[in-house]
């Protein structure tokens, strides 16, 4: 066997011995928050108990966290989720720079978006054109080949880079279940 193989093989059987424990964990979890709830403790009295969750990633426990959260509540996980994300407050980059330096249908900025919770999430919104404009001027700078290719980490594209179009996006990949697929969660200040 490769040892490509054998780690394959060794992964699989972690993954095997540890889903186990991680049911048995939730499962655990969730009657016992159930068992608080029917009792009448506050949903912020339940919060302490989502310590019984394992400590794998941060993201991984988080969603762990929701789902348990959810279950002692009688909730889905994204209705969970998306509560959390109800209030919300976005910065726009492009907002602070000096009158007439913005181009919504040619630009593209940076936005973060502040949690009600405190997270702060982070990506950078492109307009259409502005990929073409970019293009353009690499092809007369000699940058990324001559305009040959174009990447940016942390990239959204948009018809336009305006402010009611990123609520209207943000508001939609909320809703949607996608927001923490495509934004980056940033360390608070």
């Amino acid at each position: 066997m490769s040892w490509v193989g054998a780690e394959k093989v060794r992964f699989l059987a972690l993954a095997f011995l540890t889903l186990p424990k991680i049911t048995r964990v939730i499962k655990a979890a969730s009657r016992t928050l159930k068992q608080a709830a029917q009792q009448g403790a506050a949903p912020d009295r339940l919060q302490p108990c989502v310590s019984l969750v394992p400590r794998f990633t941060s993201g991984f426990r988080r969603r762990v966290s929701l789902v348990v959260l959810s279950l002692a509540r009688g909730v889905s996980e994204s209705d969970t989720f998306q509560s959390q994300m109800n209030e919300y407050k976005i910065w726009i980059e492009a907002e602070h720079w000096a009158e007439g330096e913005w181009n919504p249908s040619d630009d593209n900025s940076d936005v973060i978006v502040t949690m009600a919770n405190g997270t702060r999430w982070f990506t950078t919104f492109f307009s259409y054109a502005n990929i073409s404009s970019l293009v353009e001027k690499f092809k007369q700078s000699g940058e990324s080949l001559s305009g040959k290719y174009f990447w940016a980490t942390d990239m959204l594209l948009v018809d336009e880079v305006s402010r009611p179009r990123i609520e209207e996006v943000v508001h939609h990949l909320i809703k949607e279940n996608e927001f923490d697929q495509i934004f980056t969660q940033v360390e608070s200040e």
